[in-house]
């Protein structure tokens, strides 16, 4: 089974790099198993389809004070929309508690959290814990023998080695306060205080605020896949958050971005297969301004008219007259009828013949009849 739509996540399709869609049975919210952190499925095309599959907004939403499910994020100024979320707890441990604001239960976007989680300069300050508030690469101990059965699976994949080892139940922020933190924070807290969403133009400089700017990636060495796109490589400060850059709507069009401002993807599946090459292999997020994902989107499409095949027209002609895409065929084909043609052109038809020869008989039987009244005159001039 192949689910249709992208992923709310990275923004590819089912099966995408064989990575597998599922979709939560309540709010229909679609997403890769990769992207959202749930343990990878097997099963061919498509993997295992989790029909009766709930995501953590719509699994919690009891707890909401309106009883909804949760979709306003911590990590950026978006509220609005079905999106795939996580709940935000305290720290990591057993000991970690939902944070909680003045709205109720704190949540974020899981765009936000994997992207800010992956990003280099972010990369650490955004985590992903499991049930038991363990993190990727933590330490199995102290963990029973039943809880290493009930996560080993996705550890034991080594040849996932893009995605994380950890089912995604719950994202930490460094915050202070924290030992372990303290370095993470004092980022944040700097990010905060000198860059501004270009966006929704909020500052994040308060102290319980939790949203994150990152800076323009155009620039940066680096910069992964779009390095080549920009004109100049200056480095661009123009900030956004996260989710801004993704989904906020313009306050004067009242419309999303025009152009893909968010570029995440978490690698492919079995990137030690040999066949797998390419920028798609490895882990992407990389995030853009206006400005610079509009240079993007446009140098893309020079790059898809260059490559473009020179006989469009010619192939469009072809199908048009339903004959195969293919010029080689189209030709044969044409050229077969000229043959036809000619030949029908060089053979005459059974009509013409006959009408050629009642020409020739009739122009005979003139003749004739010329040269009888020449005799007949003769003869009456010789009689006088």
């Amino acid at each position: 089974m192949i689910y249709e739509g992208k992923c709310d996540i990275c923004e590819h399709g089912d099966n995408h790099w064989g990575h597998v869609l599922q979709k939560c049975k309540e709010c229909s919210v679609l997403v890769h198993e990769a992207c959202y952190g749930l343990e990878q499925s097997k099963g061919g095309k498509g993997g295992t389809k989790r029909l009766d599959w709930v995501c953590r907004a719509c699994e919690l939403k009891h707890l909401q004070p309106d009883g909804k499910r949760a979709s306003r994020c911590v990590l950026c100024s978006v509220s609005g929309g079905v999106h795939a979320m996580h709940p935000i707890y305290d720290k990591e441990g057993p000991d970690g508690k939902q944070v909680m604001r003045p709205s109720g239960p704190a949540w974020a976007h899981t765009l936000c959290c994997v992207f800010l989680g992956s990003h280099r300069k972010t990369e650490g300050c955004v985590f992903a814990c499991n049930k038991n508030g363990r993190y990727d690469g933590e330490s199995d101990e102290g963990d029973t023998d039943e809880e290493n059965d009930d996560e080993g699976e996705g550890e034991g994949e080594e040849s996932n080695g893009n995605t994380s080892s950890i089912e995604a139940h719950h994202f930490v922020i460094c915050r202070g306060g924290l030992p372990s933190h303290k370095s993470h924070f004092n980022l944040l807290q700097s990010y905060r205080k000198e860059l501004k969403c270009s966006v929704c133009h909020v500052k994040d400089s308060a102290v319980k605020i939790l949203r994150i700017p990152v800076q323009c990636c155009t620039g940066d060495e680096d910069e992964q896949v779009f390095a080549s796109c920009h004109k100049t490589g200056k480095e661009c400060w123009t900030a956004t958050h996260v989710g801004c850059a993704r989904w906020k709507v313009d306050s004067k069009t009242g419309l999303p971005p025009i152009h893909p401002r968010v570029f995440f993807w978490p690698g492919a599946l079995d990137v030690d297969d040999g066949d797998i090459d390419g920028p798609m292999a490895q882990p992407i997020a990389e995030i853009y301004c206006g400005s610079c994902a509009a240079e993007i989107s446009r140098h893309r499409k020079m790059e898809l008219k260059q490559t473009a095949p020179s006989d469009k027209k010619k192939t469009k002609s072809l199908t048009k007259a339903g004959v195969d895409d293919d010029p080689k065929i189209g030709s044969k084909e044409k050229s077969t009828e000229k043959v036809n043609k000619k030949s029908k052109d060089a053979k005459p038809s059974s009509k013409s013949k006959e009408d050629k020869k009642n020409l020739s008989i009739n122009s005979s039987k003139e003749k004739d009849k010329d040269k009888n009244s020449e005799k007949v005159s003769k003869k009456s001039k010789d009689a006088k």
